[in-house]
């Protein structure tokens, strides 16, 4: 069976199709991007219940500027809060970033037109092309702006909170070389292929996840580390597949 089935606290044990990104809200409320279901769903921290807070179950992303309840989305992935207690979405396929404001249920797209493509590094957010979204995190913490990973166009994109947006980290031109050495590489000029979870770091900074699925395998499956200065290194891994054992070293040049 497709569905993943858990036992939630108290008596209720409910289907939840495909969960891919998590969220803590600022009450202790778990909230899920449940990718198969074309939802959002969050986990009461008082009752323990799950309930739709999202989406229709549509695979369609629709319903901009009206109810997030009445609101088609399309493969969530990646979810985080903004300082607003605001939660952002990236819907991969539909390739669009969304948010959803708790207090008015309101949704909106803020990032991507929904046609896949790479039209710009600058400018407005929503009339820029954008290609596969997946991890989303708030950056810098605390200014309501946020940084998401294009997976299809090899780079982080970052979007402020004026609307404006511009490219983090990554280069869709670059091919497969990615960061070949720990002295750090420019990281407008870096190639990250399969870019995929995105997460701060505790000196402004970022960590980034290349996945490393499909070949040639090298220089991905592993995690980075971006700095303000403008700069990539190897954070953890050697960018070849592999499963190294517990207690080692974790960047390995």
């Amino acid at each position: 069976a497709a569905s993943f089935w858990g036992k939630l606290t108290g008596m209720t044990t409910t289907a939840i199709l495909s969960p891919r990104g998590l969220a803590l809200s600022s009450t202790g409320d778990l909230y899920i991007a449940e990718y198969g279901g074309s939802k959002i769903r969050k986990v009461s921290n008082v009752s323990g219940n799950l309930v739709t807070v999202a989406g229709t179950g549509l695979d369609a992303s629709t319903g901009d500027n009206g109810p997030a309840l009445d609101a088609g989305i399309q493969t969530p992935t990646g979810i985080a809060f903004d300082s607003e207690g605001r939660l952002l979405v990236t819907e991969t396929n539909a390739h669009v970033v969304r948010r959803i404001d708790f207090n008015s249920g309101v949704i909106t797209r803020v990032a991507g037109t929904r046609t896949v493509g790479r039209s710009s590094d600058a400018g407005d957010a929503t009339t820029v092309t954008i290609s596969y979204p997946f991890g989303i995190t708030e950056w810098p913490v605390g200014s309501n702006g946020f940084v998401f990973a294009e997976y299809g166009n090899a780079f982080g994109r970052a979007v402020g909170p004026d609307g404006g947006t511009w490219g983090v980290a990554g280069d869709p031109d670059g091919g497969d070389s990615g960061i070949t050495g720990g002295a750090g590489s420019f990281a407008a000029s870096t190639p990250l292929p399969e870019v995929a979870c995105i997460a701060p770091a505790p000196d402004g900074g970022l960590y980034i996840s290349q996945l490393g699925f499909y070949p040639p395998y090298t220089n991905r499956s592993r995690v980075v580390q971006y700095f303000a200065t403008g700069t990539l290194v190897p954070y953890a891994g050697n960018g070849d597949a592999g499963n190294s054992a517990d207690g080692v070293v974790a960047i390995i040049n």
